[in-house]
């Protein structure tokens, strides 16, 4: 005697699309409006359909971190920056430079080098993208010589956009390895997290 399985597919429909659009509208503006209370900046950047960046209502394609507001300047004004995360799921991009710095690394080093006394003793937060982690450290500071020519590492100068989590981006999303609110709202020492990075790097080549 044989049974017989009824199978149900799950289908997106425009309601369950358009509740998707919308919860993650409501997560990105929610997100700018907390790093706006922290003092950063943030400006508008592209759309994201997880394989390209275009501007809202064309099909070109953009860069990453290209803000697509009006005046392309970032902005602390809350009613501005709720403004524009209104109507459409937008990037949420900050300027690198103005009030923090960005040292970018591969995530397993990364994720080594965050577990480290070192690092532990010295929280800062850390943003992970799909093509690895973003230490937010304070300004003024360059890569040492040593690590600079390490794969993967590198020092983002002033001028370039970050996009902050909970941004979508190619191949996945940011997300946050560790919260401001976990580093108590303190930037990385520069010179630590490159002292954390020596040591993962070390502990993964041994």
């Amino acid at each position: 005697m044989s049974a017989s399985f009824a199978t149900t597919t799950r289908t997106s429909t425009p309601e369950s699309l358009v509740d998707t659009w919308d919860q993650g509208r409501r997560a990105l503006r929610v997100a700018a409006l907390s790093y706006v209370e922290r003092g950063w900046p943030v400006v508008p950047g592209p759309l994201c359909d997880g394989l390209r960046y275009t501007r809202p209502g064309s099909p070109h394609v953009v860069a990453a971190a290209e803000p697509v507001a009006a005046t392309q300047d970032a902005s602390l004004d809350p009613r501005l920056v709720e403004r524009w995360w209104t109507e459409r799921p937008h990037t949420v991009l900050t300027p690198v430079g103005v009030e923090f710095d960005v040292l970018c690394a591969p995530t397993l080093l990364a994720t080594i080098a965050t577990g480290l006394p070192v690092f532990r003793e010295n929280l800062c937060p850390v943003a992970m993208s799909p093509r690895g982690a973003r230490f937010l450290v304070a300004r003024g500071g360059v890569l040492d010589d040593d690590l600079a020519g390490v794969r993967g590492l590198e020092f983002l100068t002033r001028g370039v956009f970050l996009p902050l989590p909970p941004s979508r981006v190619v191949g996945g999303s940011m997300n946050w390895w560790i919260t401001p609110a976990a580093a108590e709202g303190k930037l990385g020492d520069l010179a630590t997290v490159q002292a954390a990075l020596r040591t993962a790097k070390m502990l993964g080549s041994g």
